[in-house]
């Protein structure tokens, strides 16, 4: 008789990885002449440093790289159909290095 034994693989701890590519939206860059829209993209190179990026032809173009504290100030300046908030890069996985309150209700985001 044979007995079966299972025995677990890295590859399985591996494919649970957290995410690390997150859709901000569509944005309007350019000369206000000359609007163009696209798809920006969030990628989280470390715990503290992220690239703004875009898909072009199927290749990826990466537009600039912004550290945690930079990045709430850097994508005010961009006009995206719907705003990008504060709780939607929490979500994403950034961390502040202080308290970020909520401009409405004033409450602290977690």
């Amino acid at each position: 008789m044979t007995s079966v034994i299972f025995i677990s693989s890295h590859r399985s701890k591996q494919s649970k990885t957290r995410q690390r590519v997150f859709s901000l939206g569509r944005a309007y860059i350019g000369s206000p002449c000359n609007h163009e829209l696209i798809d920006l993209f969030l990628k989280r190179l470390s715990k503290t440093k992220w690239a703004l990026q875009t898909y072009v032809d199927r290749r990826v173009i990466e537009l600039a790289t912004y550290s945690g504290d930079q990045l709430l100030e850097v994508l005010r300046d961009y006009e995206f159909c719907e705003p990008t908030t504060a709780e939607d890069l929490i979500s994403c996985g950034w961390q502040p290095s202080a308290d970020v309150y909520d401009i409405v209700s004033g409450e602290l985001l977690e």
